[in-house]
């Protein structure tokens, strides 16, 4: 039984159990639930928002010490008391703590300071209104910045403010995952020379290491499916010339999205669909960007230290609209990044600072029509984030 399965009950049992009148609980339920786009997940989130006073939810961000409880899986403790309309706050109080209490006097000191609304060196507190905790948007427990949650929020919503210039990837382009297909008993590995399909194979920082995706897995079919020609189609019909990442390591990861030069299926690695060469190019600049990145957290699932990406969250990126009319001339600044950089070692995401990035962040903003200096600020601010940087914030 999986996290997401068990969590759901137990706020069903914490609605039958709590007072009517001067019940105050306490939940602990795995942060990726707070943000994941499946049907668990937003179930619980909906029953959580109706039928309680969201009082403070408070997340660890201590990359060695992020569980409040089960052991290797990154908690967040949800405080609710029984629903009062006539009373309910316009807000929620987001509370990301930097290092987990390791004694019952640092308890004592991190609730003295959460009820003085002031964390100091402990963490950061963030006032996110009801509307959006009712609409299921929980992106706070993703970022120990809050400045950071209200820039995913902003960017989440660019298609409606952008008026047709960018939309949902899933709107333009099937994502299907390829993992479980070429990973099964029909394909095997095998060499350069044998292969049938082309795979980008590996998550780790050493898989891929530039923009311009290196090929490092081959397939074929297992000997007792070499005359079946639909499981070959079945495959090769999801390969792509973009590939995103479906898992990777938040602190030693590079890139987030690669192009191919040819058609690509993926084991650590989602395809998409349908793109040309030159917008899976254009898409992989703007995906790499921090505008990318952003988001990309928020549609994580498992941990928020180290992600896997369903292909449901992938679609939900926002990306140009290849099919509008404005494609053209967004489209440009994103090549022109891909032509200067796609040969580069791009550095891990603990260094901020990498020119790289700047040059995709500069064409991203040319791309949307945000100021760079603001994309350059969200950047330095990623960079700081705890499990970005890999270490606690001391």
């Amino acid at each position: 039984m999986s996290a997401d399965s068990i969590s759901p009950p137990f706020s069903f049992i914490l609605a039958e159990r709590i007072d009517e009148d001067l019940g105050v609980a306490g939940k602990i339920m795995p942060t990726t639930m707070c943000i994941n786009s499946s049907p668990a997940g937003r179930a619980e989130r909906r029953l959580l928002s109706d039928q309680f006073e969201i009082h403070s939810i408070v997340t660890l961000h201590d990359p060695r010490r992020f569980s409040w409880s089960v052991q290797g899986q990154q908690e967040s403790l949800l405080l609710v008391r029984r629903m009062r309309r006539s009373k309910r706050a316009s807000a929620v109080r987001f509370v990301s703590v930097a290092r987990r209490p390791s004694n019952a006097e640092e308890a004592r000191d991190l609730y003295s300071r959460m009820r003085a609304g002031n964390l100091g060196d402990l963490g950061r507190i963030c006032e996110w209104p009801m509307r959006r905790v009712d609409e299921g948007d929980w992106s706070p427990v993703v970022f120990f910045d809050p400045f950071l949650a209200e820039a995913c929020h902003e960017l989440d919503h660019l298609p409606k403010a952008k008026g047709g210039k960018l939309t949902r990837l899933g709107d333009l382009y099937d994502v299907n995952t390829t993992k479980e297909t070429v990973g099964k008993s029909k394909w095997t590995w095998c060499s350069e020379q044998e292969a049938e399909v082309l795979v980008a194979k590996s998550a780790s920082e050493s898989g891929q290491l530039r923009l311009r995706g290196t090929i490092d897995g081959y397939a074929k079919r297992a000997h007792a499916q070499r005359d079946n020609q639909r499981e070959f189609d079945l495959l090769t019909k999801k390969a792509g010339y973009l590939l995103v990442t479906n898992t990777q390591n938040a602190s030693s990861g590079r890139l987030v999205a690669v192009a191919f030069s040819d058609p690509v299926v993926g084991y650590a690695w989602t395809p998409v669909q349908g793109a040309t060469k030159q917008d899976a190019r254009a898409l992989a600049v703007w995906i790499n960007s921090t505008i990318g990145r952003i988001l990309l957290r928020k549609y994580a699932s498992r941990s928020t230290h180290w992600p896997m990406y369903q292909p449901a969250a992938i679609k939900q990126l926002v990306v140009p609209n290849t099919a509008g009319k404005h494609w053209q001339r967004m489209r440009e600044p994103l090549l022109e990044a891909y032509r200067a950089t796609k040969d580069e070692t791009v550095p891990q995401y603990r260094d901020p600072h990498a020119e790289v990035r700047e040059v995709w962040d500069g064409a991203a903003a040319k791309a949307a029509g945000i100021p760079a200096r603001k994309i350059n600020h969200w950047r330095r601010l990623m960079g700081a984030e705890p499990f970005v940087r890999g270490t606690s914030r001391e």
